[in-house]
């Protein structure tokens, strides 16, 4: 590792990595013009009107012929937002009228910010902490970090104003940069929270990063279903509230509560009391008993019972037959949420959303209940001590006589953050595997970006083929080396890339007589940068020779006129890596829709792929770590057995059906279970 560049002096860091973002999007559609070309391409059957047309043409031309205009204008427009973004007094808000175009704008901006949300914000996350922990405390407006997709989709739609683009033009040229904003965005987070790091900036307390622009729960379409089908009839009588708080002391309650639902929740009480120890209460059974089939029966000849609560219960007894019928969830787990019919029940009493809302605590607590299951199986090491916590935090739910969400919800915290510290010593023992994976792919990273860097110059400024043979043989690996040592683009990757760029300016011919001038004073300072990045990089004198002979038969043509041309020029540059046949297959295949690569793509850590036959030697694997470059890190449960593929490998494996993407939300399969039983019976 090189020195530091950068002082700890928090402002120099700080403005470093302004300059590390900066640097990203100043580079941002020369890199990904080709990717944006195909997005906006698919769009061409629905945009065949004279508009559409005039709108597709417009963003292709720009996409083309001026991708570092768009660049610059987006590296400009962020530096703006930043400064406008720390200043110590935001300026007044004004109310105005908004047309058709403004608000398509708005809502294309949120598109955009949504989409961005959910895929980078582990990554953005760390990166907020570790520049809080700068500030020795967070941030005042940590939420709306000037890093954050909020700040880049804003300044990016700035910067087509003031390039002057049309607005509905704009608005639809912005909806299909997402994809490579994603890309550019996460490898950027990565790359600053590394340098941040490399200078000892440790993480601060977690902070609150922004929401997409709605703040909605999830809502399990199946289970929406189900609750509009148990709404779907009003109770034919009303139960009187003395009738209610009545029936209510007869089964022991406290005669206060005057609820609808009093009824049941009451005479559910007694059901616990009855069950407090339900675990395998027949032996003979071979999964737990669902004791609300049984208590059904029993609540239909109450008349006190409403019949919308009856279809509560009813409901709830088939969520528990399809979840204890799940025969990849262990025995022992199994018996666990078994424990929990008569609290669950009592929950959805209280709050029908229950059944609409995956994120409800009760639910979250069944799913992890199901992660468990697949985390720590009954012949892993860990198996007893999984079961143990179960346990732990389903009694704390059965010690709570009223079951409220909130004992749900504190459960789940516990048995979340033991299963989070139980993964981290899997993935401790894996770190340095990781290490490896991760230094390849950085390394493999730089080599990208330098050699986009290079065919970004060749189309600007030709230049001769052995000039360029000579820059990718010497100079990339230079530039490779330093955005491995600086962990991103840091400052002397910057300036090698501004040599490079200097490099090609010289072989131009000349515009004037002044700028003849400035070409001939920058070959001395141009050449010392070029030998002294070579000569540390351990090139021979031989190759140093031949290098500096091809730039100098080029920067002659112009020195010397009467020389003529020495050597052809050449606008498009192929790595010697790959043929021009590689490079339009990949083509082809990035221009086809395929929902397994995009399925392979959206994988996270923690997510477990289930193999048939097996895939490397295992049966089920957990994503243990998610490269930049799409590379996947798995790992059994207890990290003894590993592979590692890419997701275009994996994507084939879906394709054919020999892996499955574990679904681990119990709750959602068995709410598609009773949604289908319930219609069925209707």
């Amino acid at each position: 590792m090189m020195p530091a560049l950068i002082s700890s002096d928090t402002t120099l860091l700080l403005m470093e990595a302004d300059e590390r973002m900066e640097q990203a999007l100043s580079q941002f559609f020369q890199r990904h013009a080709a990717n944006i070309e195909v997005e906006i391409l698919r769009e061409m059957p629905r945009m065949m009107s004279p508009s559409g047309i005039s709108t597709v043409q417009t963003c292709l031309d720009w996409l083309k012929f001026k991708p570092e205009t768009l660049s610059t204008a987006f590296s400009i427009a962020f530096r703006t937002q930043l400064n406008v973004g720390r200043r110590p007094e935001a300026s007044p808000i004004t109310m105005q009228l908004m047309d058709d175009t403004v608000l398509d704008r708005q809502i294309a901006v949120s598109h955009c910010i949504n989409q961005l949300h959910d895929p980078l914000f582990e990554e953005l996350s760390a990166v907020v902490q570790r520049m809080n922990s700068l500030h020795g405390a967070p941030l005042e407006k940590a939420a709306e970090s000037t890093y954050s997709p909020q700040c880049i989709v804003r300044s990016l739609s700035n910067a087509l104003d003031t390039l002057e683009w049309e607005g509905h033009t704009g608005s639809f040229f912005l909806r299909h940069c997402v994809r490579g904003l994603t890309d550019t965005l996460r490898q950027t987070y990565v790359a600053l929270d590394g340098f941040l790091i490399t200078h000892n900036v440790p993480l601060a307390a977690k902070t609150a990063l922004p929401d997409a622009v709605d703040d909605v729960n999830v809502i399990d379409a199946d289970g929406q279903i189900v609750l509009d089908f148990l709404k779907q009839d009003k109770p034919p009588h009303h139960i009187s509230n003395d009738a209610l708080v009545s029936y209510a002391d007869s089964m022991g309650g406290t005669g206060t509560q005057t609820v609808e639902h009093l009824a049941l929740r009451t005479l559910a009480a007694s059901w616990q009391g009855t069950h407090s120890g339900l675990s395998t209460p027949d032996i003979s059974q071979s999964v737990p008993q669902v004791v609300l089939r049984d208590h059904y029966q029993e609540a239909q000849s109450n008349t006190h019972i409403s019949p919308f609560d009856l279809r509560v219960l009813h409901a709830v007894a088939q969520l528990f037959e399809a979840l204890l019928g799940e025969f990849a969830v262990a025995s022992g787990y199994l018996e666990k949420i078994a424990q929990l019919q008569i609290p669950v029940l009592r929950v959805a009493l209280s709050s029908p959303t229950f059944f609409s809302d995956e994120t409800h605590p009760a639910r979250r607590l069944i799913d992890l209940l199901g992660t468990c299951s697949r985390n720590f199986p009954e012949n892993s090491p860990r198996y007893d001590h999984a079961l143990s916590a179960v346990e732990q935090a389903c009694s704390k739910v059965l010690s709570d006589p009223d079951h409220h969400s909130d004992i749900f919800a504190a459960s789940y915290d516990e048995l979340a953050s033991w299963v989070d510290n139980e993964t981290q010593l899997t993935d401790a023992r894996l770190s340095d595997y990781k290490a490896e994976l991760a230094a390849a792919e950085q390394h493999e990273l730089g080599t990208l970006l330098a050699l986009e860097t290079l065919g970004d110059l060749t189309e600007r400024y030709p230049a001769p083929e052995a000039v360029l043979r000579q820059l990718e043989t010497a100079w990339v690996p230079h530039m490779v080396k330093l955005y491995v040592e600086e962990t991103g683009e840091g400052p002397a990757w910057r300036e090698a890339g501004r040599t490079m760029l200097k490099l090609f300016q010289s072989m131009q011919p000349p515009v004037n007589v002044i700028d003849r001038a400035e070409k001939l004073r920058s070959l001395p300072e141009i050449n010392r940068a070029l030998r002294e990045g070579l000569t540390r990089e351990g090139a021979q004198p031989d190759q140093l020779r031949e290098f500096f002979m091809a730039i100098t038969a080029r920067q002659e043509c112009w020195i010397r006129p009467e020389m003529g041309e020495n050597a052809p020029l050449t606008s498009e540059f192929v790595p010697l890596s790959r043929s021009r046949e590689e490079l339009e297959a990949l083509a082809q295949q990035i221009e086809e829709d395929d929902p397994y690569l995009e399925q392979a793509d959206q994988l996270r850590e923690g997510d477990w792929i289930d193999f048939k036959p097996p895939f490397n030697g295992m049966d089920s694997a957990r994503v243990a770590w998610v490269g930049l470059q799409g590379y996947l890190l798995f790992c059994d449960d207890h990290g003894d057995q590993r592979f590692s593929t890419d997701t275009p490998t994996l994507s084939t494996e879906l394709r054919a059906g020999r892996a499955v993407i574990a679904d681990l939300a119990l709750t959602r399969k068995a709410m598609l279970r009773v949604r289908e039983a319930l219609e069925a019976s209707a």
